[in-house]
């Protein structure tokens, strides 16, 4: 889910996870939003955008400690610059609801998600 290597971060999944380097607090799929609180300082972090981010041309926000953050897009990721430990980031992303089918066991199943979370199937 994250990995620190000489003191860069990757955040791979927007999860609820604890780690030496920094917490991770997701809201979704109730909001499109992540806090990750820092531990130790990192010379850089970068956080992972879902599939339902379909590249840089969306709204994708991020703060540090209350501060608009400018950060850079690197494939999927963003990247952020150095931190240290007490600092907050928040990002923000767009989060849609959306439906697909599909065959499990003989059967066809529509799934209606909410970012990766399915909420109903029928």
């Amino acid at each position: 889910m994250l990995d620190c290597k000489d003191g860069v971060l990757k955040v791979n999944l927007l999860m609820n996870r604890a780690s030496h380097w920094a917490d991770v607090y997701s809201y979704v799929p109730y909001e499109g939003r992540v806090d990750i609180k820092i531990k130790q300082s990192l010379r850089r972090v970068s956080v992972r955008m879902p599939e339902w981010v379909k590249g840089t041309g969306q709204q994708v926000g991020c703060t540090i400690n209350g501060k608009d953050a400018n950060f850079k897009w690197d494939g999927r990721y963003i990247r952020l610059g150095s931190v240290r430990p007490g600092d907050r980031i928040s990002v923000t992303v767009p989060i849609y609801e959306w439906t697909t089918t599909r065959k499990v066991g003989g059967g066809s199943y529509t799934y209606t998600l909410r970012g990766n979370t399915v909420i109903s199937v029928d």
